[in-house]
């Protein structure tokens, strides 16, 4: 194959290799699913990153697909919903107001930096929980040979 082959031929080319060797790729939903599970755990690792993580999801994973339609259901009330990602994004708005010196509506109490630590904190803690719910569902599929790390 040359670099001048038309793009068409070339997705040809692939299909037939991958039937050739007897490999299906997964479904958007399924590889949705294993790319958040590695962003969840470099976010639960790294938690100083926590808010470049979720910029990562949502423009690769969030703003990629249009979810209600790729999984047949109505449209969500809240941004992240599809994926089980809503009450990340409500951690997320809030550090995006952090980061854009709006003001923010939970802990008011404390000084600007602690709230911060908390809100990175209620996303982590989130993280936790939705990562576990992924990983049980993507255990449900036994041809997956990988790794979550």
């Amino acid at each position: 194959m040359s670099d001048r082959e038309n793009v068409f031929e070339l997705q040809q080319y692939f299909d037939a290799s991958l039937r050739e060797v007897n490999v299906s790729l997964p479904s958007i939903y399924l590889s949705a699913q294993i790319l958040l599970i590695y962003y969840l755990n470099k976010m639960i690792d790294n938690p100083i990153c926590t808010y470049d993580f979720m910029i990562k999801i949502d423009n690769e994973i969030m703003k990629q697909v249009d979810w209600a339609s790729e999984l047949a259901i109505s449209k969500t009330q809240y941004v992240g919903q599809e994926l089980g990602l809503g009450k990340m994004y409500i951690w997320y708005g809030e550090l995006q107001d952090f980061e854009d010196g709006s003001m923010l509506l939970y802990y008011n109490n404390l000084s600007r930096n602690k709230q911060k630590e908390k809100l990175i904190e209620e996303l982590i803690d989130e993280a936790k929980i939705v990562k576990d719910k992924i990983e049980l569902e993507l255990n449900k599929h036994p041809y997956l040979l990988i790794s979550y790390k």
